[in-house]
């Protein structure tokens, strides 16, 4: 009987680390949210220390529920400025807490809006 198609999806939030080359310690273990045997034998491991990440198995019917409750891709050839600026009018909120929620702009979360946030104190 063949396995069912499923897709692991991990945001990390920046907080994350994989391992699979030694052993952890006592104190590593228990931020493992994940541990997995590789084909050779290792174990890769994902650890959250603060619980800020999500790891989500899904089938293809979750994968297309998942995706489809996302906003556009901002790496997509198609997405324009005048796209994030559609995006940007539609809410009311600050522009960083739009830009880290998955529902307006897939992917961005936190490395982007950080960045901007930086760059607006600088200029």
């Amino acid at each position: 009987m063949p396995l069912p198609s499923v897709t692991l999806l991990l945001t990390a939030a920046r907080i994350g680390t994989f391992e699979h080359e030694r052993p952890l310690t006592k104190d590593e273990r228990r931020y493992a949210v994940l541990s997995a045997r590789l084909d050779d034998g290792r174990r890769l491991v994902y650890r959250d220390v603060r619980r800020l990440g999500t790891l989500l198995l899904l089938d293809d019917r979750g994968w297309r529920a998942y995706d489809t409750a996302i906003g556009p891709e901002p790496l997509d050839p198609g997405f324009t400025p005048d796209r994030l600026l559609a995006i940007l009018r539609r809410s009311r909120q600050a522009v960083k807490k739009v830009l880290m929620d998955q529902r307006h702009l897939a992917g961005v979360e936190r490395l982007g809006p950080d960045l901007l946030e930086s760059y607006e104190r600088d200029v």
